[in-house]
């Protein structure tokens, strides 16, 4: 059999929904996303004296921004990523929540 031709194959492979295998192959491939991010200019927002960009879970992200207008470039950098990786984004579960952090207290 042909390397190349089983090789290439395994782009079209998709981890079922709720699949005991999908945090660990989404960790493997996000794992430099926070790099990418920082990369092209996310600040992120600052929690207790530290920058964060993205919080990850499973296989879910949480980008932060200190703006809500970097959101779409973070989104756009999101995507263009998980492109590159192979992986697409599922944008029907995007949601935004705009909260703000005023002397320690989240509101």
């Amino acid at each position: 059999m042909d390397q190349r031709a089983n090789v290439a194959g395994l782009h079209h492979i998709r981890v079922k929904q709720g699949c005991p295998l999908s945090p660990t192959l989404f960790g493997i491939y996000i794992d430099k996303l926070e790099g990418y991010l920082e990369e092209a200019g996310c600040d992120g927002t600052i929690l207790d004296g530290i920058v964060v960009i993205l919080l990850l879970y499973a296989d879910n992200i949480v980008l932060l921004t200190r703006c809500p207008s970097d959101l779409d470039k973070q989104l756009r950098l999101l995507k263009d990523f998980c492109s590159t990786m192979g992986m697409t984004v599922n944008t029907d579960k995007k949601k935004n929540y705009d909260y703000q952090i005023q002397e320690g207290h989240l509101r």
